[in-house]
């Protein structure tokens, strides 16, 4: 995903890609931020489609959600609630 709208609230990926040589464009399969009170933890990773073909992808699955639940889950960043609705609103017909 681009995250370049988030970078200005502080966020940077966990999981990071650069797409191709020549364009050279930051993406991220991981990140996480605070919105309100909550927090959030994005994954890219096409976790749940694999999860009845990979045992990896259950387990993987299962640790993202552990880390998001536990006491170690406490990110720095902290992205407006209007901005983040507005980047993770889908838009109608797409």
């Amino acid at each position: 995903m681009d995250f370049e709208a988030l970078r200005r609230y502080g966020v940077s990926p966990i999981i990071r890609s650069i797409d191709h040589y020549q364009t050279n464009r930051n993406k991220a399969y991981m990140l996480e931020f605070r919105v309100g009170k909550g927090s959030v933890l994005v994954s890219t990773l096409n976790v749940l489609s694999q999860i009845g073909d990979r045992i990896e992808a259950g387990y993987l699955l299962e640790c993202l959600v552990d880390y998001a639940t536990g006491d170690k889950f406490a990110p720095s960043a902290q992205v407006p609630k209007e901005e983040f609705v507005k980047l993770f609103t889908p838009e109608k017909g797409k």
